[in-house]
C-alpha cells in the first residue's frame, strides 16, 4: 500500500510487482496499479479514500504515483539502480526514470 501527497490531497493506492527476467539475463522489476483511489490496507492505517472524478485528474495522479514509484523504488533505493531495472505498467504503456527525464539513460516507451 501506497499514499500518494499533493498538497491537502492525499489518494491511497495498492500495487502489485513482478520481477521478470530478460532475454539476456538481465532482471528488471515490473510494477502494475492494482488498486487507485481506495486501499483496503491503508483504511486499515487510517487513510480514507479519495474518489476521483474526472479521467485527466486520474491521469496526471496516476502518472505522479507512477514517477514517485520509479524514483523511490521498494526502500528508498529507485535512483540507485540502473536505468530500466524499475519499471512502470500504466495504461499499457511501460515507463521507467527516463521517460520523466531523470538521466540515467534512454527512455522505454
Amino acid at each position: 500500500m501506497f499514499k500518494l501527497v499533493v498538497g491537502e490531497t492525499v489518494i491511497p493506492f495498492e500495487t502489485e510487482r513482478d520481477y521478470i527476467e530478460d532475454a539476456d539475463g538481465a532482471a528488471h522489476q515490473l510494477t502494475r496499479f492494482v488498486a487507485f483511489g481506495l486501499s483496503p490496507a491503508a483504511g486499515l492505517r487510517g487513510v480514507a479514500p479519495y474518489v476521483i472524478t474526472s479521467p485527466v485528474e486520474r491521469r496526471t495522479y496516476k502518472l505522479l504515483a507512477t514517477e514517485a514509484l520509479l524514483v523511490f523504488g521498494d526502500i528508498y533505493d529507485g535512483d540507485s539502480r540502473p536505468e530500466g531495472f524499475a519499471r512502470v505498467e500504466l495504461d499499457g504503456v511501460i515507463y521507467t526514470l527516463a521517460s520523466f527525464g531523470h538521466p540515467s539513460g534512454s527512455t522505454s516507451h
